[in-house]
């Protein structure tokens, strides 16, 4: 289905450099792609009760099926939340301070790009009527609306990625 467009070693070396350039500081925190998250491209976490940065999660869907220059936009933002967090600076997606970093380094907003990759197709078991999920699974723990009927999983389906094989 689509390879990497790049290594875990690659993108650390990305953020390496970011944060050297814009904020004179150090990746401290490792980089994980994650083939779990399928609803947001990147992550960066930390402790809730403590300073203390866990690490950056980049989404292998993100890294197979979009475009190199989606996929940096997406670890600068992410490492923009990582320094800015090390830094005792408000973080936080809508926060004024990380707004303006995001602006004045060109670096996409939160959820600024369309779902691209391969997503789970369903039918209502009554009338036919089919519709796609990013997630897997939800024919466990739901019903049509359309008639209040179970749903059948019909497979798999790609979204969205013929322009990004780029």
């Amino acid at each position: 289905m689509g390879e990497l467009r790049f290594t875990k070693e690659e993108l650390e070396k990305e953020a390496r450099k970011f944060l050297k350039e814009v904020f004179d500081m150090d990746l401290e925190i490792p980089i994980v792609i994650s083939s779990r998250m399928k609803s947001s491209f990147g992550m960066f976490r930390h402790y809730a009760d403590r300073k203390e940065s866990i690490d950056i999660r980049i989404s292998k869907n993100l890294l197979k099926f979009y475009t190199k220059e989606e996929i940096l936009g997406t670890l600068k933002h992410e490492c923009v939340h990582y320094a800015l967090y090390e830094m005792g600076k408000p973080y936080r997606d809508g926060d004024f301070w990380f707004e303006q970093v995001l602006r004045l380094y060109n670096i996409p907003r939160t959820e600024t790009k369309k779902f691209k990759g391969e997503a789970y197709k369903y039918e209502c078991s009554d009338c036919g009527r089919s519709f796609i999920k990013k997630r897997k699974g939800y024919e466990k723990s739901h019903i049509t609306s359309c008639c209040n009927a179970k749903i059948k999983y019909t497979g798999t389906v790609l979204v969205g990625v013929a322009d990004s094989a780029k």
